[in-house]
């Protein structure tokens, strides 16, 4: 098994913020990546929980900056990054991405009420 690295991670948040790949890339390349590979410290398995998770969860690309700042940090201070990770994710808006999201072809299958 590969190791996930922090600079393969921030270079893919990186192409999803400048809209070089979507959020179904960025998902699709997360699942196989877990399914290979081991993340190199908890940061990255924490970032790599939450994209693994991104249509259900209804991350969108808006969110990429809080995990590069959660990566920037030195490892040192992983339970900052990781404290960044998960204080920030309790708190979004879920009904209101819902509604935003609804008729997005990627997004829109989690958009109900089931959800």
């Amino acid at each position: 098994m590969n190791q996930i690295e922090r600079t393969t991670v921030v270079d893919k948040l990186t192409a999803w913020q400048s809209g070089a790949i979507d959020a179904k890339a960025i998902w699709e390349w997360s699942l196989t990546a877990v399914e290979t590979g081991t993340p190199a410290d908890a940061a990255v398995a924490d970032v790599m929980d939450v994209l693994v998770a991104l249509p259900q969860d209804l991350i969108i690309v808006d969110d990429a900056g809080v995990m590069l700042e959660a990566l920037a940090n030195p490892i040192e201070e992983l339970t900052e990054s990781q404290n960044l990770v998960w204080n920030y994710f309790d708190f979004i808006d879920t009904e209101g991405r819902k509604q935003m999201l609804a008729d997005d072809a990627f997004y829109g299958e989690f958009c109900g009420a089931a959800f």
